[in-house]
């Protein structure tokens, strides 16, 4: 998880730069676990982002952390996206873009596509909406 924290840090540091921040900013971050994949139990997972969420929010008052349970055929959509008053966009494969020296496997994104979200409230709404139990 090293790798993914340095690059949602490095996210909110570009957004902070960019962004007019003011009341009513928001940087939502929306993650899934599936209990049964997980490779720790559930309640550690949970406490590690809740904690990873409290550190952040140290600098980076405007972000939160919607944490999801997921089951087999019971998900969040694999794509990332990112979404702003102006424009939404999807990640198919993921933001990895960092090496994680940490990983098994450390190595930086094989491929990449990038394009153009023609409907981000119902992107949002599949978010937000979610029947997946909040943890």
């Amino acid at each position: 998880m090293n790798g993914a924290r340095s690059q949602l840090r490095w996210f909110l540091e570009v957004f902070q730069q960019v962004a007019t921040i003011g009341v009513g900013t928001k940087f939502e971050v929306y993650c899934g676990i599936d209990r049964k994949r997980s490779e720790v139990p559930l309640a550690e997972a949970v406490n590690s982002l809740r904690s990873f969420e409290s550190e952040i929010k140290n600098t980076f008052s405007y972000f939160q952390l919607f944490i999801k349970e997921e089951s087999y055929g019971n998900e969040l959509p694999h794509d990332r996206y990112l979404i702003t008053n102006q424009t939404a966009v999807y990640i198919g494969r993921g933001f990895d873009l960092f090496v994680d020296a940490s990983a098994r496997y450390p190595r930086r994104i094989r491929d990449l596509q990038i394009g153009y979200c023609s409907n981000p409230a119902e992107v949002q709404r599949h978010y937000t909406g979610s029947r997946l139990r909040d943890l």
